[in-house]
C-alpha cells in the first residue's frame, strides 16, 4: 500500500532534516507523527518515528542531566499527603487526566509522546491535597530505567490505559511484567519501604465514552483480577471524581486532627499519618518535643465513646480527633 505522504508530512520531515538542535528535531518529529497518514502502508515508518522519538527524548533528558549537574529528571520531589506516579503507554490520555484533576500544565494532544518530561499538580481529596505526577509514555521496547527507580519510591501507581483499545489487556499484562522485571512492582516492599505492591497500584481504564471500553474493561477485569480498576472517561467526566478517593484509599494514609485543650471540636486541618499509626505517632507530627511531654490523650472518633482517654500505643483511624494534654 503506498504511503501517500501529506505536503504537512513532508514540511515536517524537511525540518527534521534541517534541525541543528535535539530541541528542534523533537518538535519535527512530533510534527511528522501527528501528519503521518495511519494506515497499513506508514506502519513500518510510524514505528521508525516512535523509536526515533524515543531515543531521543532520552538524549534531551541525559543532555539537561549534565547541563544541571547530573539531576535525574524523573526525582520528583513529594508535596502534599501523598504522591502518585501516572504511567501508561502512548495516547492512554495521562496528560487528560492529570489535566482534568490538577493544575498542572500537562501538554495534552491528539498524537503520541506530548508530555516529554514529568510534570506533577496537586489533586484535592475533602481536606487534603494529594500530588500527581505526569510522566512520558511508556515505550516497551525501550522503557527509560530511571522511571521506574522513582516510581519505586511513590506511594501510589496509576497505570491509564485506553480502553477502547482491544489490545488493553495484553498492554496491561505486558506492562505489570516490565514493572515486575525492574523490581517497581513487588510482593512486599524492601527494609526501605519502596516498591510497589499490588495493593497501592490502580488501573485507570480510560475512554470509556467510546466503544468497546467497557467489553474490553470486564475482559481485563476477569483475566487479571488482583488489581483495583476504575472506569473513566476525561473527556466526558464520568468517573474522574472517583479518582481522589481511590488514590487516598490506596495511599495508606489516615488523617487526623487536633483539638486545643479547651477548644471547640472540629475537623479542620489534619495531620497525615500512616494507617498504623499510633497516638504517639500523631504527637510526634505535630511536635517532637510534645511525643514526649503529653500525660493524656482524649480522642473522639474510633474510640469506644467520645472524648475516651486513649493510651500512647493507640491505632488511629482516619478522621479521628485528639486532645493533647
Amino acid at each position: 500500500m503506498p504511503a501517500n505522504l501529506t505536503p504537512q508530512y513532508q514540511e515536517a520531515e524537511d525540518a527534521y532534516k534541517a534541525a541543528l538542535t535535539n530541541d528542534e528535531r523533537l518538535a519535527a518529529l512530533e510534527d511528522m507523527l501527528a501528519y503521518i497518514p495511519k494506515h497499513k502502508g506508514t506502519e513500518k515508518m510510524q514505528a521508525d518515528i516512535k523509536k526515533r522519538l524515543s531515543k531521543l527524548r532520552a538524549e534531551i533528558i541525559e543532555e539537561r542531566g549534565r547541563k544541571g549537574g547530573k539531576v535525574d529528571p524523573y526525582r520528583v520531589q513529594k508535596e502534599g499527603a501523598a504522591q502518585a506516579f501516572v504511567i501508561g503507554p502512548v495516547n492512554s490520555g495521562k496528560s487528560s487526566i492529570v489535566g482534568w484533576l490538577t493544575n498542572a500544565k500537562v501538554a495534552i494532544a491528539d498524537y503520541p509522546f506530548s508530555t516529554t518530561v514529568p510534570v506533577s499538580g496537586m489533586m484535592q481529596y475533602e481536606d487534603i491535597k494529594m500530588q500527581l505526577v505526569d510522566t512520558p509514555p511508556i515505550i516497551m521496547e525501550d522503557p527509560v530505567s530511571s522511571l521506574f527507580s522513582n516510581a519505586r519510591l511513590c506511594d501510589v501507581l496509576m497505570i491509564v490505559l485506553d480502553a477502547s483499545d482491544q489490545s488493553s489487556v495484553y498492554v496491561l499484562d505486558a506492562l505489570s511484567e516490565l514493572l515486575k522485571s525492574r523490581k517497581t512492582l513487588v510482593d512486599s516492599t524492601d527494609a526501605s519501604g519502596a516498591g510497589i505492591t499490588r495493593g497501592r497500584l490502580l488501573v485507570v481504564a480510560n475512554k470509556m465514552d467510546l466503544e468497546p471500553s467497557r467489553e474490553n474493561l470486564s475482559t481485563m477485569r476477569e483475566l487479571l483480577p488482583d488489581y483495583k480498576y476504575l472506569a473513566c472517561s476525561a473527556l466526558s467526566g464520568e468517573g474522574m471524581p472517583d479518582i481522589p478517593a481511590a488514590v487516598f484509599e490506596l495511599s495508606g494514609i489516615v488523617r487526623v486532627y487536633a483539638k486545643p485543650p479547651g477548644g471547640r471540636l472540629e475537623r479542620k486541618d489534619p495531620f497525615v499519618v500512616k494507617r498504623g499509626a499510633t497516638v504517639e505517632d500523631v504527637a510526634g507530627v505535630i511536635h517532637k518535643q510534645l511525643q514526649h511531654s503529653f500525660k493524656n490523650a482524649r480522642l473522639w472518633g474510633s474510640s469506644r465513646y467520645s472524648g475516651q482517654s486513649v493510651p500512647r500505643d493507640y491505632l488511629v483511624s482516619d478522621g479521628d480527633i485528639i486532645e493533647f494534654s
